[in-house]
């Protein structure tokens, strides 16, 4: 395992903190029994060839070898190997995104800033193409015995192309048998990442929205749906996305699914809130800013939240006036504005 890392001339390379010579080793502790030796490595890769969400040249030219680790039967933390390599798929080039920071705005438009750029990009083609090359070796991972795995490994593949229709119809037919609760939360998400939209999807979701038992897999066919069909959500699928905004602990479990553990909680309810269009949208809007004069804080401010969240889908200029803003987000600034609850805590009857 791993034999043929030497001949990659690591030197050659370059990762976020200049030549990728440390790699070889980090991902030979990949490999290693001690549980504290493996996060320490998993912790460094995510410090060099995927920097705060960048890639770089080293990137693709260490993912043949994390997949090769996915493959060895004796290798141990699979789950943090498979969201690395989601990661690295979803990868930037740093030049690319910063360019548009008004800090960096002058000295982006210089040549030496620009001509980085597409030498950046085709790392991240590489990078790309090099997890997408490991497909077969994800899918294997959907039987793994370990649950953590499993939902790591959907996790990865709805990283990839979308949508992916064979992709999806492989997720259904394991639907059935799956009987881990985070791992059918993660293959109803998963589904609706990579499944077309049809009516007999839509519906499949529906369903299991309707008949699920458990909070995290319930939240996880609704956010599935809403990713699917972000237009046409029914009222039971709406009302599991309220819920979660005003109860978050009923669905505390969900923090468990890879979606959970990088987003977290609150933001992934909030974004597939902002995901909602047309009447989805209006609904959730109305309902959220009918609620928010009845609640105290701090149910009060997450309510704020997500309709600020809805109002504010997209960045908006720095030198953006209340009189720029659209009448939907004038409208929701001032409710959220004249509403004390949002800003003070109540203490024993007193502010």
């Amino acid at each position: 395992m791993l034999e043929n890392l030497n001949t990659v001339n690591w030197s050659k390379l370059t990762h976020a903190y200049g030549p990728a010579t440390d790699v070889p080793d980090l991902l030979r502790s990949l490999a290693s029994q001690d549980e504290d030796t493996r996060e320490h490595a998993i912790y460094e890769l995510y410090g060099n060839i995927w920097h705060q969400g960048t890639v770089y040249q080293a990137s693709a030219h260490a993912v043949p070898f994390l997949v090769e680790l996915l493959k060895a039967p004796k290798v141990f933390g699979k789950e943090a190997i498979l969201i690395l390599l989601a990661h690295l798929a979803n990868g930037n080039s740093f030049h690319d995104v910063h360019q548009h920071l008004p800090m960096l705005k002058a000295k982006a438009a210089s040549a030496e800033w620009q001509d980085r750029i597409p030498v950046e990009l085709e790392w991240v083609r590489a990078a790309v193409e090099a997890v997408k090359a490991g497909k077969e070796t994800y899918v294997n991972l959907l039987s793994d015995a370990d649950a953590g795995v499993r939902a790591a490994a959907v996790y990865l593949l709805a990283s990839l192309d979308k949508p992916a229709p064979q992709m999806a119809n492989l997720i259904t037919a394991i639907f059935a048998n799956e009987k881990d609760d985070l791992v059918r939360a993660a293959l109803f998400m998963g589904f609706g990442c990579l499944a077309e939209e049809t009516e007999q999807n839509r519906k499949l979701l529906e369903k299991t929205i309707t008949k699920e038992k458990s909070s995290a897999a319930k939240l996880g066919a609704t956010f599935g749906l809403v990713r699917l069909c972000p237009n046409q959500i029914p009222q039971d699928a709406l009302a599991t996305l309220l819920e979660a905004v005003w109860a978050p602990e009923r669905f505390k479990s969900f923090e468990d699914t890879p979606w959970g553990q990088e987003d977290g909680l609150e933001k992934s309810i909030t974004d597939h809130l902002a995901r909602l269009e047309g009447q989805p949208a209006a609904m959730a809007e109305q309902a959220l800013a009918e609620a928010l004069p009845g609640m105290e804080h701090p149910q009060a401010l997450a309510t704020a939240e997500a309709l600020l969240k809805v109002a504010f889908r997209k960045p908006i200029a720095t030198d953006a006036t209340f009189t720029s803003l659209s009448e939907q987000q004038q409208r929701i600034l001032r409710i959220v504005a004249k509403n004390r609850n949002v800003w003070v805590q109540t203490v024993g009857g007193f502010p």
